[in-house]
């Protein structure tokens, strides 16, 4: 396979090592290979794609009316601010309704209610982007940022007013901070004060924040026992810590957060994979090419998962697995015990099949494989011109 696979962030003949700063199983990369784009290059089209994420999350934004969990973020916002921090007037967290507050206090109309939803949105693009430039290649970053601009997913709930943008969001940023701890042997510090920033949005959004840093840290900390990576446990340990002292307040309220969604706990694994390609996958897509875009969608997440881990890039390999894998099957578990299981909670599993599905794209390099990289870019769906329309939700979720 290494004949067609080129990724000049994973290229073994670039390799720096200090044996006094990192185990002999963590190689670092240089990343000075010319056959990746320069970082010019990378600044320009990264903005282009945050442009097209913007335009289609913000387009048609204000058309559907609200819809009756979007009433009650409008009901929340408009509350005193202590009270939205201390009141307990909602299962979920805080940080959300916080936002929104401030939102409303500066643009007090309704017709703009979802525009935080959609900023979260992309900003998730750029962070995730960002995350495969720095831990894989900005080719791979540049591809990882178009799949989550166009993921039917990101668009459909950039346009609702809730706070499943802004977990995902949080989700996004703890996952490069961790997996920047375990594959890189600099700025250790700074990737764990990222993993923290991210982890406090993430458990003060939703829920299903707490749960996918659980799958997350299980998964990252498989790699880094494998690697007998001895430097990483301290800083890890102790960000750990950190976030368990700044997520205390919430932790109290946790057993308020049960029952989140009206769920049917009888179905757990059997409805997961319905649940999963309709976030996930391509859900507005006509049912024949849905499934061919779904299949090579995976297929480059499996290559990519390959290829990061073979090139000791496994931090962010198992973040991606976590994400798409562990998580998933956490909410199943969950599921059986609570209702938790609609769509919605899969939101963050964009983020895992982005960043290995790039980074699988990205290290190849004959035609044919350029031709398939395009093809997953190309057929992800819009709809209406920028996502989901509220009002054919229905149509399109039950494809």
């Amino acid at each position: 396979m290494d004949n067609f696979i080129k990724d000049p962030a994973l290229n073994h003949n670039n390799v720096t090592s200090n044996a006094e700063d990192m185990p002999s199983s963590l190689i670092e990369f240089d990343r000075t290979n010319n056959s990746d784009i320069g970082k010019m290059a990378f600044c320009f089209l990264i903005s282009i794609i945050l442009v097209i994420a913007a335009f289609l999350r913000l387009h048609y934004l204000d058309v559907p009316p609200i819809w009756m969990d979007e009433a009650f973020t409008y009901h929340v916002a408009k509350q005193p601010i202590q009270l939205i921090l201390f009141g307990h007037l909602d299962n979920h967290p805080p940080l959300f309704y916080a936002v929104q507050h401030l939102w409303w206090s500066f643009v007090p109309a309704s017709r703009f209610l979802r525009v935080p939803a959609a900023v979260f949105g992309v900003g998730m693009v750029l962070v995730v982007g960002l995350a495969a430039a720095d831990l894989a290649s900005r080719r791979a970053g540049i591809m990882a940022a178009a799949l989550v601009a166009l993921s039917t997913g990101n668009i459909y709930m950039s346009q609702d007013a809730r706070m499943y943008t802004l977990v995902s969001l949080g989700v996004a940023l703890a996952g490069w901070g961790l997996a920047g701890l375990n594959d890189k042997t600099s700025y250790r510090w700074s990737y764990s004060l990222l993993y923290l920033f991210g982890g406090v949005i993430a458990i003060y959004s939703q829920v299903i924040g707490l749960i996918c840093l659980f799958a997350i840290n299980v998964t990252v900390l498989i790699s880094a026992v494998q690697q007998r990576s001895h430097s990483f446990y301290r800083p890890w340990i102790l960000s750990n810590l950190a976030l368990l002292i700044l997520s205390a307040p919430w932790f109290f309220a946790l057993t308020e957060a049960v029952g989140t969604f009206p769920g049917e706990k009888r179905y757990a694994l059997s409805l997961l994979p319905w649940f999963f390609l309709n976030m996930v996958g391509f859900p507005g897509l006509p049912g024949g090419i849905k499934q061919s875009a779904n299949i090579l969608l995976v297929v480059g997440a499996v290559l990519g998962a390959y290829i990061l881990w073979s090139r000791r890039r496994r931090g962010l390999a198992m973040i991606g697995l976590g994400l798409l894998l562990a998580y998933p099957v956490l909410i199943a578990l969950i599921n059986s015990k609570v209702p938790v299981l609609v769509n919605r909670v899969f939101l963050p599993c964009e983020i895992g099949i982005a960043l290995l599905a790039a980074s699988g794209i990205a290290a190849l390099e004959r035609p044919w494989v350029r031709i398939f990289g395009a093809v997953v870019l190309l057929t992800r769906p819009i709809h209406d011109g920028g996502g989901f329309a509220l009002s054919s939700r229905a149509a399109e979720l039950s494809a």
